[in-house]
């Protein structure tokens, strides 16, 4: 007796046609497969298909201790990356959207997309990578999910072997490429391309299939799927223009309002994709995922200033088990050294510590017959030959 198919069968059927879209017959054999052999009920289809691609049955997207973690992640990541309250609250919203599956949840073929897309933008050494390394730990638990490709060595066309492999018939194509191998070894991870618009054009069109469809073919014609990742992109579009001389000028001053910093990035990252590139579709899997990053202001460096003496007081205890102190003058004059320096960020602020303070640090300690139980930084000197530094 044949039973017709109730509302709630049809739409089962539908959402199991959309998850296997793009398989094979084959593939789609091996899913039906796994779900016999795993006892997966046909509710939970999706768990059998990302098992056969990614061959990994459980899904921490769907931990409960992610979702706990998540309810902490503005205080946690703010913590790691200071000064940046907009891109942080935009940060976590996309990964609440990813943690309750409804990342393109307005399109019909999302599934197998990754599960969150952020392009970071701003000026240097504000905390771009840092927010992307603090992310990967918070979402999967551990430091080590997170990979880096720095897209400035990607510039030349034929870079893009590197990435998924050579084709068959030259040298080294059973290798691999580096982001396909990677991403078939550890398919849950954070994937940070860094400065991206240093890339090869022929490169950033590998992106329109990772977007879109959450695959990528490699050199030996395997599938490796994107769909258990994010992709976080870094740029500082926006932030510098270059001018008919060739002279590089600032586009939007520090110290600007983060609405004017936030609208002349965007635009410049529009402009970038759209009129140099001749590339929008680009710009369009993107979507609204741009997340700019703001100026590092003077009270942000005083507070890496103090971040940074307290790393340096840490490790001159446990290195040679002497408790350091600086005397406020000294304190300030780092500070104040460090203002002067804020155009290039967090970096700038660890560039002015390093020369003023940990290198003739460590040059005077040498220096020393012995160490006593506690050192003061009392003074800091400018020499011809660099800085030195007092101690007592």
């Amino acid at each position: 007796m044949n039973v017709e198919p109730d509302d709630a069968t049809y739409a089962l059927i539908d959402r199991y046609a959309a998850l296997t879209a793009g398989l094979t017959l084959r593939s789609v054999a091996e899913v039906n497969r796994l779900a016999i052999d795993r006892a997966i009920v046909a509710d939970s289809i999706e768990d059998a298909i990302r098992t056969y691609r990614v061959g990994i049955p459980d899904n921490p997207w769907h931990d409960p201790a992610l979702k706990s973690r998540i309810v902490r992640a503005t205080e946690t990541l703010g913590a790691s990356v200071l000064g940046q309250p907009a891109a942080v609250r935009k940060t976590v919203d996309i990964l609440i959207r990813s943690t309750m599956g409804l990342t393109g949840a307005q399109t019909s073929s999302s599934q197998s997309r990754p599960q969150g897309v952020l392009f970071f933008a701003g000026p240097t050494g504000v905390g771009k990578t840092e927010l992307a390394k603090s992310m990967a730990e918070l979402v999967f638990g551990r430091k080590d999910a997170f990979l880096r490709f720095d897209m400035s060595e990607f510039a030349s066309e034929h870079a893009e072997a590197r990435l998924i492999g050579a084709p068959p018939g030259f040298i080294g194509h059973n290798a691999g490429g580096e982001l396909t191998n990677a991403v078939r070894q550890q398919p849950f991870c954070l994937i940070l391309f860094d400065e991206v618009e240093k890339a090869n054009p022929r490169i950033l069109d590998k992106f329109l299939q990772i977007l879109e469809d959450g695959r990528l073919t490699d050199g030996n014609g395997s599938t490796v799927y994107f769909s258990e990742t994010l992709i976080v992109f870094t740029s500082n579009l926006g932030v510098y223009t270059v001018t008919a001389d060739g002279m590089r000028t600032p586009r939007v001053q520090r110290g600007a309002d983060y609405r004017e910093v936030e609208s002349t990035i965007r635009d410049a990252v529009a402009d970038h994709f759209t009129r140099e590139l001749g590339r929008p579709e680009i710009l369009n899997r993107i979507g609204d995922n741009i997340v700019v990053f703001d100026f590092i202001s003077e009270s942000i460096g005083n507070q890496l200033v103090d971040m940074f003496i307290e790393n340096i007081t840490a490790r001159v205890h446990g290195t040679i088990g002497a408790t350091m102190k600086l005397d406020v003058e000294v304190v300030n004059a780092l500070k104040r050294a460090a203002s002067a320096n804020l155009d290039f960020g967090g970096r700038g602020v660890g560039n002015v510590i390093e020369a003023m303070l940990v290198n003739p640090l460590a040059r005077a300690l040498f220096e020393l017959p012995s160490v006593a139980d506690e050192v003061t930084v009392s003074e800091i000197v400018r020499a011809d030959d660099g800085w030195s530094v007092v101690l007592k």
